[in-house]
């Protein structure tokens, strides 16, 4: 290996590892879920924020309740404009409720406030003068250090305004003590999560790991190899089953092109050895020979023949393969189409027995030349397996429900099991086929379930050893 070679690949690699690191599903599920247990954490500490607060404001109403109703007491048992009176009751008020701070206005604008306290008499100056249509922010002084409360009292034919202020900081204090144990708490969370979760995440993912190192060693030198599917999640296991089904299929299909270019080759290899034989005989001796050159040329229009048959049906089953072919669908009265072909079949093979039952006036939806085709390639096919010494032939015809029967059977050797499984793969044929007495490519049964199955019909086989075999091509009326 070069230098150049060997610092691309090093290249090649560390560019892979950068995108394997990149796009780790293992690390952007932990941090998708830590970033989902963070946002979680923190909508419940402001949740749990709120709770607190509210808690807070339901203990301020349940105080305010109380100052309210002395207030109105007081307010109903003296007048606003006696002083002393009224400074008298809301020190009282005030002494038992040592925590806050009371301020009384009248509709006028006048107020009462004992604690000379600058920030909040400042605050009340500031309202306008039909305040009390307004509604007071419950934490509008949380920045001055207060939290307000208002209320509206009747007494005496009179609305006033009642202002009870709360210093904050016995609040911000409890929300202080309780709000960093939980954040603290939360965040060792969201680390343990992540830790933990890349761990699990680890072990789930492993598999998938696994399966990634056997594919990468699944070449087409090498197509035995399957996924483990042992240990793995019910959805990994699926998909583990999935890909190994999709893998035997390739293997398959590998296998069947390898095959058929076997095949394509040995069925080449027989015409174009014969053509160049007869070729080097007229070449050496054929202008001398007339029996040479007759022979030699009969020779190569035969296999030429051979050739351009082999290079047509390869050719339709290509076009099969790719759904391209063009049918001529039309109504067909099959009866009369047999009787075509028993008609020739008892001019071109005289010594053949055919006996046959074709039910009249049974008519599909089909391409006569294709359905002919079909019929002559399972009657030559009966032809070539049957008993040579005495050839029988049983052709019938039938309606049956929906479908019309065609049966083919034979009184020859019969199929085994082993060949039954495979009698409609191309090029495949037994051993005694092979014999020039039989001849064939192994093409035709192919081509007549690809013509069956492209008229929406089936093919059953029916065979017993040394007894023969029955062909049913099974096709639906036409309704």
């Amino acid at each position: 290996m070069t230098k150049k070679n060997k610092k691309t690949k090093d290249n090649n690699i560390q560019t892979d590892k950068k995108v394997k690191k990149a796009k780790s599903i293992k690390q952007k599920t932990a941090l998708w879920y830590t970033y989902l247990y963070l946002l979680i954490a923190i909508i419940s500490v402001i949740i749990l924020s709120i709770t607190l607060l509210r808690s807070t404001y339901k203990e301020v109403y349940k105080e305010n309740s109380k100052i309210d109703k002395s207030i109105t007491n007081t307010l109903k048992s003296g007048d606003f404009n006696d002083t002393e009176y009224i400074k008298q009751n809301l020190s009282k008020i005030e002494k038992k409720h040592s925590d806050s701070v009371i301020a009384l206005i009248n509709s006028n604008g006048n107020y009462y406030l004992l604690d000379k306290n600058e920030k909040i008499d400042n605050y009340i100056k500031g309202l306008k003068e039909n305040f009390w249509f307004e509604l007071i922010p419950r934490a509008s002084l949380l920045d001055k250090g207060y939290l307000v409360s208002s209320r509206d009292i009747e007494a005496n034919n009179e609305v006033y305004k009642l202002l009870i202020f709360y210093p904050a900081m016995p609040f911000i204090n409890k929300l202080a003590a309780v709000l960093p144990p939980i954040s603290i708490v939360l965040f060792l969370g969201a680390f343990m999560m992540l830790i933990l979760g890349r761990m699990k995440l680890g072990k789930i993912l492993a598999p998938i790991n696994e399966m990634n190192r056997t594919a990468r060693k699944i070449t087409t030198e090498n197509l035995d190899l399957r996924l483990d599917v042992t240990g793995a999640e019910y959805e990994l296991k699926e998909l583990a089953k999935t890909t190994n089904e999709m893998i035997d299929s390739f293997q398959e299909a590998y296998e069947k092109q390898e095959r058929f270019v076997s095949d394509v080759s040995h069925e080449l290899r027989t015409p174009i050895s014969v053509i160049s034989g007869y070729g080097n005989m007229l070449k050496r001796w054929g202008k001398e020979d007339e029996e040479i050159l007759n022979e030699s040329v009969d020779s190569i229009i035969f296999e030429a023949e051979n050739m351009k048959n082999l290079v047509n049906r390869l050719l339709f089953l290509a076009k099969y393969d790719k759904k391209n072919l063009n049918y001529k669908f039309e109504k067909t009265n099959l009866s009369e189409t047999i009787g075509i072909v028993i008609k020739d079949l008892s001019v071109t093979h005289p010594d053949i027995t055919i006996l046959h039952k074709i039910d009249e006036n049974v008519y599909i939806m089909a391409d006569e030349f294709r359905i002919i085709e079909v019929i002559r390639i399972f009657v030559d096919n009966a032809i070539k397996y049957s008993n040579k010494d005495d050839i029988t032939l049983k052709i019938n015809l039938q309606k049956q429900e929906n479908n019309a029967i065609l049966t083919i059977k034979d009184n020859g050797m019969g199929i085994t099991d082993e060949d039954l499984r495979n009698i409609f793969d191309r090029f495949y044929r037994t051993d005694k086929s092979r014999n020039k007495e039989t001849g064939g490519m192994g093409l035709g049964l192919s081509i007549a379930k690809a013509i069956v199955l492209d008229h929406k019909g089936r093919i059953r086989v029916r065979t017993k050893e040394n007894e023969g075999s029955e062909f049913s091509i099974i096709l639906p009326l036409l309704k």
